[in-house]
């Protein structure tokens, strides 16, 4: 596994409110720490894990590209079990794209698709039909096939799977 760090909209594409872009991987603090400004002007490490940050959205070449909130996850209490970090930026098409780019180029590659949930899988955080559930969930189309897939998430096949094995 590579553990370079990724990142990706992770916001439908289109015209919003807001978009969001994640970013996971070992770099990760150092990538939103280039393009991130905390409007209180402290580290974005003096915060804590978690933490839902306002400031500004910085390009490369140091203009503002917006003005947003930015949260920072900790290894290993990350969804992907690795740093992590969300920016949260208005939902216009191409503001979400710039703040991707600026990302880009403070380090990070492009994920691929499921990338998030395959390195939570990788990383012991979920186990395969969590993982797989995940899919399920955004795929959805009715309420209990929404609730299968909630329950998958949280783990009850595998428990079953579990007790069978283990009996």
């Amino acid at each position: 596994m590579d553990f370079s760090s990724v990142a990706a909209i992770s916001t439908p594409y289109g015209r919003g409110a807001i978009a969001i872009i994640r970013i996971s991987g070992e770099n990760t603090l150092e990538i939103l720490e280039k393009v991130f400004a905390p409007a209180s002007k402290k580290s974005i490490d003096s915060y804590r894990a978690g933490q839902l940050i306002r400031g500004d959205i910085i390009s490369e070449d140091g203009r503002m590209i917006d003005d947003g909130m930015a949260v920072f996850f900790k290894a290993p209490s990350s969804y992907t079990g690795e740093n992590s970090a969300e920016i949260y930026c208005h939902g216009g098409i191409l503001v979400s794209e710039e703040v991707l780019k600026a990302v880009f180029a403070a380090g990070a590659a492009p994920a691929g698709p499921g990338e998030f949930t395959k390195r939570a899988f990788i990383n012991g955080k979920l186990g395969l039909t969590e993982a797989e559930a995940v899919i399920n969930t955004i795929d959805a189309q009715t309420k209990d096939k929404l609730d299968l897939a909630r329950s998958h998430r949280k783990g009850v096949l595998s428990a079953k799977i579990k007790d069978i094995y283990t009996s």
